[in-house]
């Protein structure tokens, strides 16, 4: 098992807001050194920069925020820019009930005004199903997949053999495949659930991954990373999870399949695992 502790740097570029607010700073700075992902402190940064923008208007300090305003920021999100998600207004809410929560351990706050969920949870919660392609939807990105690199196609067939996440899937590293028994080890650290997992991946896609790698020393010599770019402006540095994200995009818009995602392929794996019993 990976006992690995790795402590993501707070992006303050893409919250100048957040930044300059020195108990959001330090809400922030705690939860980047408890080794949250990546993703998360993206999220918790992204969600109180819109709150912070809310209130300034306002001129609403953080410690006089009540209930009656946290229901003004949920309204807000109907405005003329269109609806959000039920998904992403959880998010934001969750969010600011973490924020609040610390500010009341730390004294600053007697109460949390957005309360601590549970059976009175401010927002009701929507569960849908995720999409699935059909047999048509699924020959169509098949075809499609064809005309990417071997890189993107390896990649396509981990994501689907061994239904990754995309975070998961971009950290892979060479030391983390095993050819001889085509299994993967997805390190804790770049799991949603910090937990070590093994999984198998298929024959076909071992033939796949062994034609990659013999096109990877071509370029780069180094362990490490296991995708890596070939563009010029990054080449050899591993590829982000949004380039992967660009890459499936390509795929579903010419299969015309416009509803296929990074995240698909896991949905669509488990389906298939839980349909073969």
């Amino acid at each position: 098992m990976s006992n690995n502790f790795v402590v993501q740097p707070v992006r303050w570029d893409r919250c100048p807001t957040v930044a300059a607010h020195p108990l959001c700073r330090a809400w922030l700075t705690f939860q980047s050194h408890r080794g949250l992902a990546e993703n998360t402190l993206d999220a918790y940064s992204r969600g109180l920069e819109v709150f912070l923008r809310f209130l300034s208007p306002q001129e609403l300090s953080i410690q006089t925020v009540t209930r009656l305003h946290i229901g003004a920021y949920l309204a807000s999100f109907q405005s003329h820019n269109g609806y959000l998600s039920n998904a992403t207004v959880q998010q934001r809410v969750t969010v600011l009930r973490l924020f609040y929560s610390y500010l009341v351990e730390e004294g600053v706050c007697q109460k949390n005004p957005v309360g601590q969920g549970g059976s009175r949870a401010l927002v009701r919660r929507c569960r849908k199903l995720p999409w699935i392609p059909n047999e048509g939807d699924w020959q169509a990105i098949l075809v499609a997949a064809l005309q990417e690199p071997i890189r993107n196609r390896v990649m396509l067939a981990f994501a689907y053999d061994a239904g990754l996440r995309r975070e998961e899937l971009c950290s892979l590293c060479t030391d983390d495949i095993d050819p001889s028994r085509r299994m993967i080890r997805v390190c804790a650290e770049n799991t949603k659930g910090r937990r070590d997992r093994i999984v198998p991946y298929s024959a076909a896609s071992g033939a796949l991954l062994a034609g990659y790698l013999d096109h990877r020393r071509t370029f780069a010599q180094k362990r490490g990373r296991l995708f890596l770019s070939e563009s010029r402006r990054n080449y050899s540095a591993p590829i982000s999870i949004w380039s992967w994200s660009k890459i499936v995009l390509r795929v579903a818009r010419r299969a015309g399949v416009p509803r296929f995602t990074t995240h698909t392929l896991r949905h669509l794996c488990l389906t298939d695992l839980a349909r073969a019993g």
